[in-house]
């Protein structure tokens, strides 16, 4: 008796339950197909899905659905060996490319998932769509090359974890906007360097605390301007050193000290005690006044 044997195609639908959004598979990623020749039947034979990729623990597999007219071939003719070599678009299912965009390679998943490679002479271009989350994950190094301009908007948080080192180099300009708040921690030393001006404005508030020593160099000009009092409060000792010509000038001025005020130069000084006490010590002393001059005292000596 000659073997059976069914040469060319048989169509046929992937069959699964009423309502079933994906057809079921078996633990070997297997389909159940009703014959074209049979749409009543209940039961089929498991039947292999034609991939361009297959092998150990890797592959290729996009998911049919319930419904979906396929092309079934059978290997070597052999009636128990059936396999799905391709699915076919009709009017109820139709295909993602036609005529409106028939210069772009779609892949497009019943979820929302799109990658669309438009090859359009002047329009290409590499479209990628989740239709929720996206993932990826890369064992080793990640590199990417744009060689135009780059954006990106985000409409939710931004959350980024570096466990090495960080290099940002910028050509020309940069520019960083906040609307809210912003903090910046640094675990070590940090380091500005600005060739050019450095301009800083805060609208409200400033403070600033360091818990070590605090150095300021400046080759050029210094200028401080205050549109409100001026207030320092100095725990130690204060000193200051000026190799020029140092100026003070106010409506009022007013020196205190809790203890002493001494006025020093060269070898002339004067010194103002907390019990009242005045020195005036220097070699020839001139007093004058374009007026009046008055001397009182409980006593006055003379040498």
């Amino acid at each position: 008796t000659p073997r059976p044997s069914i040469g060319g195609l048989v169509h046929g639908v992937i069959d699964g339950p009423a309502g079933a959004v994906y057809a079921p598979l078996d633990g070997d990623g297997c389909y159940r197909v009703r014959p074209a020749f049979d749409p009543d039947s209940t039961a089929t034979m498991p039947v292999r899905l034609l991939t361009p990729y297959a092998g150990a623990e890797h592959g290729l597999h996009l998911p049919l659905h319930r419904g979906t007219e396929v092309l079934i071939a059978h290997i070597d003719g052999d009636p128990d060996r059936p396999v799905i070599v391709g699915a076919v678009p009709n009017p109820e299912h139709p295909s993602v490319v036609n005529e409106d965009n028939r210069s772009a390679c779609v892949l497009r998943s019943a979820g929302g998932n799109q990658l669309i490679l438009e090859d359009a002479v002047g329009r290409e271009v590499w479209h990628e769509i989740a239709a929720r989350d996206r993932r990826r994950e890369v064992a080793g190094d990640d590199d990417a090359q744009v060689r135009g301009n780059r954006s990106a908007v985000i409409a939710g948080s931004d959350t980024q974890a570096v466990q090495g080192d960080v290099a940002y180099s910028v050509g020309r300009t940069s520019s960083e906007t906040v609307a809210g708040a912003k903090a910046v921690t640094v675990g070590g030393a940090m380091q500005i360097a600005v060739a050019g001006a450095f301009n800083e404005t805060v609208g409200a508030l400033r403070a600033e605390q360091t818990g070590g020593a605090r150095l300021a160099v400046v080759a050029g000009e210094d200028r401080l301007q205050v549109g409100g009092d001026s207030e320092r409060s100095v725990a130690g000792d204060q000193r200051e050193s000026t190799a020029g010509v140092r100026q003070i000038q106010a409506k009022k001025l007013r020196l205190a000290a809790s203890d002493e005020l001494t006025l020093a130069c060269g070898k002339a000084s004067i010194v103002l005690k907390a019990n009242g006490d005045i020195v005036i010590r220097g070699g020839a002393i001139s007093i004058q006044g374009s007026g009046t001059v008055v001397v009182k005292g409980s006593k006055v000596a003379g040498n």
